[in-house]
């Protein structure tokens, strides 16, 4: 899943990397509560760094905090593979 925290002026550009890098999977734009929430859990209020990549396990728990980048696509999948089994 990909959740783009943009402001809504980059919407635009947002969509074409989306079809420039044909990246799969599911595309959503945060809305200022779901900003607040994910700044809440993945960095306690405080300012956010991004891109942040994390695995999260079937039961919601986050297992691993920025980990690879879909790039890393080998190394990405060994690191989910641990958690499928």
């Amino acid at each position: 899943m990909y959740i783009s925290m943009d402001e809504d002026k980059m919407d635009k550009t947002w969509q074409e990397m989306i079809k420039y890098y044909n990246l799969r999977g599911s595309h959503i734009r945060a809305n200022t509560k779901l900003i607040k929430d994910l700044s809440q859990i993945f960095w306690q209020g405080r300012r956010y760094a991004l891109p942040l990549y994390v695995v999260i396990s079937r039961s919601g728990y986050i297992v691993e905090f920025d980990t690879y980048r879909p790039s890393e696509k080998k190394r990405l999948y060994d690191t989910i593979e641990k958690y499928v089994k």
